[in-house]
Formats: C-alpha cells, structure tokens, sequence
C-alpha cells in the first residue's frame, strides 16, 4: 500500500482519500493510462530508402507524419520498435541492398514491425512475400497510408499484412496530401 501510495504522490493524483474503497483501482486506472501514453508517444521508428530521389521524398514525408505524431525517428542501425525500409528495383544491386535491410532489421530488434514498401514489392513481390522477417508489405499504391497502418500492428502480430495492387488495377489516382506547391 505504501507503494503504491508513493506511486500515487508522483503521479499527482489525490492521496487524501487513501481509506476510499475505489482509491487503489484508481491509482491502477490512472497509472495504466499513463504508461500507455508514455509508451505509445516514445515509440522509435527508423527509415532506409533505396533508390531514386522520389523514393527519398516519400520517405522524407512519411518521416513528417510520424515525427508531427509524437514518434522519436532515430538512424536505422539503432533499435527501433517499427522500421520502414522504401525500396528499389531498378537494378539487381539496389534489390540485394533493400533484402539486406530487411534482414538487418530483424537483427537489430527481432520484436520490431518491420514495413517494407517501394518498387521492390511492385516488380518482386513473390521474392519479399517469402520474408518471413517483415510484417507489412505496402505496395507503391498504399504508401502514403503507410503512417495509418500503424493502428493494425497490435490486429496482425504474427501475421504478414500485405496491400498491394498492380499497376493494371489502379484506375483511380487520389491527390495526395503531401505534395509540395
């Protein structure tokens, strides 16, 4: 109980009703939403891009949306809990780089969502759905809805999600909100 009353004291809730019977589902209720808070807003994601200038540009918006969002963007080669790796296929080097990334994303936090999007799964896609290491493969369709997967992490643990479509299925071509004027 004193513990938990320090607890308490640190958090700023009101310790004067200590003796009241819901006191300590309070504090219970009070600290859980706080951690999910603290946790949720200092979650570490890290990009590689691949390829082309235009690959850098979606990465550097997506990068926008999550750093605006309250998540800490640190360099691929640390811990992160997502990686996001923008890859390229125009030649057979900068198809083995995006695989290696892949590969070493799960090395640095084998417990990390690890998105891959770009050209790669566009034109290889059979050869990156067998990576077994990634949990998102985004086609170029879906990337700048990249940052609102996110809300699925928790709904497809275990599971590869996969959202792409080929280029003789797009017949519909959305504006998208982070073009430059």
């Amino acid at each position: 109980k004193q513990l938990i009353y320090e607890l308490a004291q640190e958090m700023g809730e009101d310790t004067d009703n200590i003796g009241e019977k819901n006191f300590f589902e309070k504090v219970k209720d009070s600290f859980t939403k706080k951690w999910i808070l603290v946790n949720w807003v200092n979650q570490k994601v890290a990009f590689k891009t691949i390829g082309c200038k235009v690959n850098q540009y979606e990465t550097g918006t997506l990068n926008e949306a999550f750093s605006r969002n309250g998540y800490q963007i640190v360099e691929f080669q640390e811990k992160a809990d997502i990686y996001i790796i923008n890859t390229c296929a125009v030649t057979a080097e900068a198809e083995r780089k995006s695989k290696q990334m892949i590969r070493k994303a799960a090395k640095l936090n084998p417990l990390s969502t690890i998105i891959v999007t770009g050209c790669l799964i566009q034109s290889g896609f059979p050869d990156i759905q067998g990576c077994k290491n990634s949990s998102f493969l985004v086609g170029n369709y879906y990337k700048e809805n990249i940052f609102n997967l996110i809300s699925q992490i928790e709904l497809t643990k275990g599971k590869q999600l996969i959202l792409v479509t080929s280029a003789e299925q797009i017949t519909n071509y959305a504006e998208s909100e982070y073009h430059s004027s």
